[in-house]
């Protein structure tokens, strides 16, 4: 098989329906290529894996979840690839000088040297990751989930938030809902009460939103404005938008005051 031509999709999000799942999927055929579609799918998301399944009138099958010791073996495998890559394809004459020059000052052995370069090289990447950073990753895609294990909707509670968008660049609630949804995959149904005002708008959705999302929607563009998503604050509303009243200033009175002091003068 040629290895140029194996693609891979990988679907960190269950699609809502089996239209646009098959659409993802078919770019791992194009142009002859051969590959494999890989779906994450949560326990409540078997409904859909099913639909799909028929859609397609094909079994998905489960794969094995790589485990420590297999992660860390893959690593090994490419990193000894990488160095055998690295001298057929690099001219490292100047690289060899410079580490006979530091073996002589420092009177320490070849392996010893490759063994610290190679550290230097892999710090960020460990070849044998610890197990609290693997577990520290699956929650950090447990997060990534969090918009398809929410409850139901009427069990929701929900904040209020505030986004830069309003009347006058021209928006409406599909804006809202549209760009929210699809960028976070969260169900219409989770989007709770909208509010237009001038120059910003507000937006009910479910608390306990993870950070990174949070900060993706800050960057989603609508009517050409970015979101720039934050918590709504009532008192910076009234602050920003109620004018300052004059403490000399007397309140106006109504007509029906002025025609009561009138026939009192009488």
């Amino acid at each position: 098989m040629d290895v140029e031509r194996i693609s891979h999709v990988i679907n960190y999000d269950i699609p809502c329906d089996t239209e646009t799942y098959i659409h993802r999927i078919g770019r791992t055929g194009r142009a002859g290529r051969q590959g494999d579609a890989i779906l994450f799918v949560s326990p409540r998301e078997k409904r859909m894996l099913r639909a799909i399944e028929q859609a397609t009138r094909q079994p998905i099958q489960p794969m094995q979840v790589p485990s420590h010791a297999d992660i860390a073996d893959r690593r090994i495998v490419q990193f000894k690839q990488l160095m055998t890559d690295t001298l057929a394809e690099q001219d490292l004459g100047f690289f060899a000088d410079l580490i006979r020059n530091y073996q002589q000052e420092q009177d320490v052995s070849l392996g010893e040297i490759a063994a610290s370069l190679a550290y230097l090289v892999q710090k960020e990447r460990p070849l044998v990751p610890l197990e609290a950073d693997l577990a520290a990753r699956s929650s950090d895609f447990q997060a990534g989930n969090w918009a398809a294990n929410l409850g139901k909707p009427s069990q929701q509670v929900m904040q209020r938030f505030r986004i830069e968008v309003g009347r006058q660049h021209g928006i409406a609630p599909k804006n809202v809902v549209g760009a929210i949804a699809n960028e976070i995959n969260l169900e219409p149904r989770y989007i709770g009460q909208i509010k237009f005002f001038d120059t910003y708008s507000t937006v009910y959705l479910p608390d306990g939103m993870p950070k990174h999302l949070l900060q993706h929607l800050k960057q989603v563009r609508v009517c050409g404005q970015p979101l720039q998503l934050s918590l709504f604050s009532p008192e910076e509303r009234s602050n920003r938008h109620s004018p300052k009243r004059n403490h000399k200033e007397q309140p106006k009175q109504s007509k029906k005051q002025d025609h009561r002091k009138l026939k009192g003068s009488k």
